[in-house]
């Protein structure tokens, strides 16, 4: 029978190791991992195709096609809130007490913001959702500036593209801004 992974003491829950301890602790996880970015391609493309062929309505088909993939990547981005080796890279980028709490939590809103997006009768509640948990999440992002691991992971230690990354936040915030105001209905 297999043994049970388990964190080592040198990433225990709480603790900050470097980033070679981090991307050792990840390598059994590599095969989960590096299909992931194509496999969400595939899937936003297999979406965009099906909105493309049973909705002839441009505006509407851009709006759902963006919905879903809006859906897609904050749903991923939720999911991993609960992967365990993402677990010390997201608590260190948190600065308050209760860190469990603040990174299941995010991870929970993105889940239920994504979840929620895909459904004309939530999508603004959702929509709204992920506007204030993008814009409160921001300051975690700010912190990979400052703190040394966090941006060994993100840019590589390069405080200059840590800095670069920031701005590109905002259009995620406008994408899921897009959608606060009512679907647009669909064409029969």
């Amino acid at each position: 029978m297999p043994q049970e992974k388990r964190l080592t003491p040198e990433l225990a829950p709480g603790e900050l190791g470097s980033a070679e301890q981090f991307a050792k602790f990840l390598t059994p996880y590599k095969a989960v991992i590096t299909p992931l970015p194509f496999l969400c391609f595939v899937l936003e493309s297999l979406v965009a195709a099906g909105c493309f062929y049973f909705h002839r309505d441009t505006d509407a088909m851009l709006k759902f096609m963006f919905g879903q993939l809006l859906a897609i990547n904050t749903t991923m981005a939720g999911l991993l809130h609960f992967f365990p080796p993402m677990y010390q890279f997201y608590t260190s980028m948190i600065f308050l007490p209760l860190k469990d709490f603040w990174l299941y939590s995010t991870g929970a809103a993105l889940i239920a913001g994504g979840v929620g997006i895909t459904f004309t009768k939530t999508q603004v509640y959702a929509a709204w959702c992920l506007v204030a948990i993008l814009i409160l999440m921001f300051p975690g992002n700010v912190a990979c500036v400052f703190m040394e691991h966090p941006r060994k992971i993100v840019s590589g230690g390069s405080k200059t593209a840590a800095i670069a990354r920031l701005p590109f936040q905002i259009p995620f915030v406008l994408w899921a801004f897009w959608f606060t105001s009512p679907p647009l209905p669909m064409p029969m």
